[in-house]
């Protein structure tokens, strides 16, 4: 049995050394840093949305790990020993956990140690790797689409829609009545933030994406969706090269994820600029509590 004494619950007075340490990955852990900017490590707890937890020895963090209420479960470049006991913490506290996302080889060693802890871990729906990208401001295309533009309060419901349509092609998910409901308050937050970018014709959403975090030195952009039948016309390489130039104005650079599988996205993001700098990997549990 692991030592479970050196994970710790970050609080708020913990914040500043949290930051500290992800910021020294900027680009790697843009999401979480994102999270922490827009709602803090105490706001996140109150809302009972999601936790962070750092495993440190010594006095030094070598791990951390954000759960939130959807199962999610994010790690930054944590050593291996820190995972072991990531993967111990999770087992005996029975945490929610459906889906992992970090570096190709963090994510790849925590689901060996939680299979060793217990073989129904092996019940695994779907796993695919990602490419994290990067477009820096002398990189971007020349593509642009006057016509895109932040979406409005009354059109969440709209954008909640087509994310929906989304995770169902990409991942096979049905969204539900209650995770429909989640997923529409989300996007009236980022509209509110002004982070979604839409191409709209009359009663039609052509283009959609989000700024999933926006810091000052790196941006993380999500979501990007075209409908089916208006593919391979252009419409996603311009609207995300003016949405890219307009987040450059107030972001060094900006960042993505993109399966591997989805060659045309990848071709996309290519022509926009983009360039491979990680590689993550995405594992779906059919066993999410792990027991």
């Amino acid at each position: 049995m692991i030592d479970l004494s050196s994970v710790h619950p970050v609080i708020s007075c913990d914040e500043k050394q949290l930051v500290h340490h992800l910021y020294r990955s900027l680009d790697e852990n843009a999401y979480l840093l994102g999270l922490i900017q827009d709602y803090s490590v105490k706001d996140l707890a109150e809302m009972d949305w999601g936790r962070f937890y750092w495993c440190s020895f010594g006095g030094e963090i070598e791990g951390v790990l954000y759960l939130d209420i959807t199962g999610l479960a994010v790690l930054d470049n944590a050593s291996p020993r820190s995972i072991r006991v990531f993967a111990e913490f999770i087992q005996e506290n029975q945490m929610h956990v459906g889906r992992v996302i970090a570096r190709k080889e963090v994510t790849e060693y925590l689901d060996q140690c939680l299979k060793k802890l217990d073989p129904r871990w092996r019940w695994i729906s779907q796993a695919f790797e990602e490419e994290g990208m990067i477009l820096d401001r002398g990189s971007i295309s020349p593509h642009q689409e006057s016509r895109l533009r932040l979406a409005n309060p009354w059109e969440a419901r709209d954008v909640a829609t087509g994310s929906a349509q989304a995770m169902e092609e990409e991942l096979r998910l049905r969204t539900g009545v209650e995770e429909f409901e989640r997923l529409y308050r989300s996007k009236v937050d980022l509209i509110k933030r002004k982070r979604y970018y839409i191409l709209r014709e009359k009663d039609r959403i052509l283009f959609q994406a989000f700024l999933c975090a926006s810091l000052p030195d790196a941006s993380l952009i999500q979501g990007v969706w075209v409908p089916a039948d208006l593919r391979n016309q252009g419409i996603a390489t311009r609207c995300m090269a003016q949405m890219c130039r307009e987040c450059l104005k107030f972001s060094d650079h900006l960042i993505l994820r993109v399966q591997k599988r989805n060659l045309p996205a990848h071709a996309v993001y290519t022509k926009v600029g983009f360039r491979p700098f990680m590689d993550y990997l995405s594992i779906w549990y059919d066993n999410p509590s792990g027991l």
